[in-house]
């Protein structure tokens, strides 16, 4: 049975709107892009690394849903690529964010490594466009010390879950049949939010890659942040200037040196953490390697300290861990 279809079905009027309780689609868009090379993408969103083969090109239908959950004053899109004709593996891989980015545009890069591998691919903005993938300011709150919760959950679950459906329905709409296997690839806010299928919506996929996943946003948010309060308090306390970055490389590179063969090869990582004792301090006063102009020759105290900070967490007086 041929199922594959051709540029002519990659219109708006070939694919219907999908069908979603408590979801509005208000728009689709459809269009085939020809020849297609990743090195556009790269250049832009993928800057150290070279796993995307950029010398491959493909040719997919690139569908853009837009809806809405009525009385709930959002509007979310899903970006959806379809390889044509017989170069579909009968698959789909759903791409995460990163940030505060749902994915969309982020996630292109990861969507175009899997179109030369024959997976169609999706991805959603949550409801927040890409501009504000490092910050929330623009969409969290209804005003100060307000959430908008409508807009967290469409960011949160609501928007994926709801872009996992769609993407079946179009894929079955537009091959005349759903794939045979569906997929959650991510990392960092895309972990998480392969965590949350996972607990929400087991049903969704038959398989989950969550790495990194940013979750456990009690202590993993303020624990981000602490070594900046520390700086801050120092800085009140008559702190000249902040550390540079190379005070930093060079305290890990010697965090690195001393427990790098605590349980395990020496491979440039801290297998053992637990049984790693380094403390920044003594460091204090050693060559910092920083190359830059204006840097300094020699690790400060407060590189020591910020970094101790860093890598023992939020703490009380006492030592105590919050």
């Amino acid at each position: 049975m041929t199922f594959y279809s051709s540029i002519g079905n990659c219109t708006p009027s070939a694919i219907p709107y999908p069908v979603i309780s408590g979801a509005e689609f208000v728009a689709i868009e459809a269009q085939p892009v020809l020849n297609y090379n990743g090195s556009d993408i790269e250049n832009r969103l993928w800057h150290n690394h070279g796993l995307l083969p950029t010398n491959a090109s493909v040719s997919f239908c690139n569908v853009t849903l837009t809806h809405a959950h009525p009385g709930k004053d959002d509007m979310l899109r899903t970006q959806i690529w379809l390889p044509l004709d017989s170069t579909w593996n009968r698959r789909m891989v759903m791409a995460g964010g990163g940030g505060w980015s749902a994915g969309f545009e982020q996630a292109a890069p990861g969507m175009f490594g899997g179109l030369t591998e024959g997976f169609a691919r999706s991805s959603v903005d949550g409801g927040v466009q890409i501009e504000n993938a490092l910050s929330v300011a623009t969409w969290a709150l209804t005003s100060p010390g307000n959430v908008d919760y409508n807009a967290l959950q469409s960011f949160a679950f609501n928007g994926l879950i709801d872009g996992a459906m769609a993407t079946k329905q179009v894929i079955e709409s537009f091959y005349g049949r759903g794939p045979d296997y569906s997929y959650w690839n991510g990392c960092s806010q895309g972990g998480r939010q392969g965590y949350m299928f996972a607990q929400k919506f087991p049903e969704a996929f038959d398989g989950i890659a969550a790495a990194a996943p940013a979750i456990n946003w009690s202590s993993f948010f303020f624990s981000s942040t602490f070594p900046q309060q520390v700086l801050s308090e120092l800085a009140q306390n008559g702190l000249e200037r902040f550390p540079h970055d190379c005070e930093f490389l060079s305290l890990r590179r010697a965090a690195i040196a001393a427990c790098d063969a605590n349980g395990g090869p020496v491979d440039g990582l801290i297998s053992d953490m637990a049984s790693c004792k380094f403390d920044a301090r003594s460091m204090i006063g050693s060559p910092s390697n920083c190359s830059s102009s204006g840097a300094p020759s020699v690790i400060s105290e407060a590189a020591a300290i910020a970094m101790n900070a860093l890598w023992q967490g939020a703490r009380t007086s006492d030592g105590s861990f919050l």
